[in-house]
């Protein structure tokens, strides 16, 4: 149509829209492109936002069962006490068993 400017676009489509005597309606591709486009950007953000929670959720559920093994764990340290090795020597000994 040799339009060369964003508004120029936007005032033809609304001059045609406007022409009540002709049953044509002014679909132009640049301006369905810009509004799908922006139903996607939405679209994006809003699983970027869903999808930062999960992971903020699985991080919170990962520290608490780690927090509940540790202290289940944490009870036994005495008694590795008495066998002699150190705690990193037990935490080390119980980190292998438990995660291998």
């Amino acid at each position: 149509m040799g339009l060369k400017s964003r508004a120029g676009v936007f005032n033809l489509q609304r001059d045609i829209n406007a022409n009540e005597d002709e049953a044509l309606l002014a679909v132009l591709p640049a301006v369905a492109l810009n509004q799908l486009w922006r139903l996607l950007d939405i679209v994006t953000r809003t699983l970027q936002a869903l999808s930062a929670l999960v992971l903020v959720l699985s991080l919170c559920g990962l520290i608490t069962a780690l927090l509940a093994v540790w202290s289940s764990a944490s009870a036994n340290w005495p008694s590795c006490g008495r066998w002699g090795p150190g705690r990193w020597t037990c935490c080390s000994c119980w980190c292998l068993k438990g995660h291998c």
